[in-house]
């Protein structure tokens, strides 16, 4: 079982991002019977527009898209991606859209194709704290989310989704929520064994 991993690098005020982090780590140590490939992706329109070209290449029975979401409490697997771009602060190149399609003719959404409600399931017996969230935003999380799932459309991807995850302790100052890295990184391969699991 082959799945994706696709983080972000740093961003903003955010010089380490914790997504990058945990699909490096989980590719080197992933699931047991999960091949685990890791994406990382500078936080960058540019960046984000190569996923239809990676997601044909590598063929995988899954594709997990994983962000930062600062201010965040708790794990959160998002159910639909909008076609929307409405950011102001800009990617690390500087790119910013005001209320823009992210495909001209797409969809307005689109589902995630991910056992959200497995994942949460998972998280919760294992007093992981995570929900299902219906917003992934409108920055490069959600505009990644909906790319990937346009190209799975295309190209068969069985399984494609995307999980938030809140910022590392050593991140945060002022009691901001944060979480310590290792329950971050149990709560994503809880995530990966649930959507790698075909049942």
């Amino acid at each position: 079982m082959r799945v994706v991993l696709q983080g972000f690098g740093p961003f903003g005020r955010f010089q380490v991002n914790p997504s990058e982090r945990l699909v490096r780590d989980l590719a080197e140590s992933p699931p047991s019977g999960v091949d685990v490939v890791p994406l990382v992706l500078r936080t960058a329109d540019a960046e984000v527009a190569k996923v239809p070209g990676f997601m044909a290449e590598w063929g995988p029975d899954v594709w997990i898209g994983v962000g930062l979401a600062g201010g965040r409490h708790a794990v959160a697997v998002e159910r639909v991606a909008i076609n929307v771009a409405d950011y102001g602060i800009g990617d690390v190149d500087g790119v910013e859209h005001r209320d823009e399609p992210i495909i001209a003719d797409g969809p307005v959404g689109y589902w995630s194709t991910l056992p959200v409600a497995r994942i949460v399931a998972a998280w919760r017996a294992a007093d992981v704290p995570g929900y299902v969230s219906n917003s992934a935003g409108t920055y490069l999380c959600n505009r990644s989310f909906y790319v990937a799932r346009h190209a799975a459309q295309q190209l068969g991807v069985p399984r494609t989704g995307f999980i938030h995850v809140p910022a590392m302790v050593e991140q945060v100052q002022g009691g901001g929520p944060a979480w310590p890295y290792a329950l971050l990184r149990q709560a994503l391969a809880l995530a990966v064994a649930v959507a790698a699991d075909p049942a």
